[in-house]
């Protein structure tokens, strides 16, 4: 299995892990303050063994909010987030986004004794099938009234997951087997069946992005909002113990 890079994108920063052995095992008696893993008493030896796959995004998500200011009256703060609201909804599902998929993310109204006024802030999750689509439906969500744009997460939908876990967990029995193989053949040894399987670790990593709705309001009129994906990981760690022969 190839070593691969892994790259993360957590809003506005980037964190980069070179890659490196992804498993490991040790046949010989470790120094007192490790844990071997290999126990020769027993005629065993337990090797970890990490599989990866990368794929493209099929689905996105983006947080959009509307905010909205009184300083007298609570209940037109109330009246404004419902009608800007429903000036949202109904552009995403104009656009073709449906009902579903669009979902209250958080809802709030406070005082705001500094300042003396009510502030409301009704904040929506919406899912996106055509990742391509994103800027698109950030252009809409901005000329419909759109007060912030948060998260926005390229991810790949749960049937597409499953799939992949599959292939990463088969990339990681292989990795365990090759690195079991080359430990036993080190201390001259026969390797045996596995005794025992078990796997340790999940994982997939969405790719995040952040946008700063008020530049983009200037760029509205002059050009296309373009929101950049990239690859999706999906890890699996397992377990083996093997017998030698």
């Amino acid at each position: 299995m190839n070593r691969r890079t892994a790259l993360a994108v957590i809003g506005g920063g980037t964190v980069a892990a070179l890659a490196s052995p992804l498993s490991t095992a040790s046949a010989s008696p470790p120094p007192a303050d490790r844990e071997s893993t290999a126990t020769q008493n027993r005629g065993t030896v337990r090797v970890t063994g990490t599989g990866s796959v990368d794929t493209d995004p099929d689905k996105a998500v983006i947080s959009v909010g509307i905010e909205a200011t009184d300083s007298e009256d609570a209940s037109a703060v109330v009246s404004e987030l419902a009608t800007e609201a429903e000036n949202l909804r109904q552009a995403l599902r104009n656009y073709g986004i449906p009902e579903d998929n669009i979902t209250t993310e958080r809802y709030g109204l406070r005082h705001d004794e500094h300042d003396n006024r009510y502030e409301g802030q009704h904040r929506y999750s919406v899912e996106i099938d055509d990742p391509d689509a994103v800027g698109e439906v950030i252009d809409r969500c901005v000329a419909a009234g759109a007060d912030t744009i948060g998260r926005i997460e390229f991810t790949i939908s749960e049937a597409r997951r499953e799939q992949l876990y599959d292939e990463a967990v088969d990339a990681a029995v292989d990795d365990a087997h090759r690195e079991a193989q080359l430990y036993t053949d080190a201390t001259e040894q026969q390797l045996g069946e596995p005794i025992s399987i078990e796997t340790t670790g999940t994982n997939h990593v969405p790719i995040r992005r952040d946008l700063d709705v008020a530049v983009e309001r200037d760029l509205a009129e002059s050009a296309a909002t373009r929101i950049e994906g990239g690859e999706v990981t999906v890890t699996a760690e397992v377990g083996i113990e093997y017998a030698f022969q």
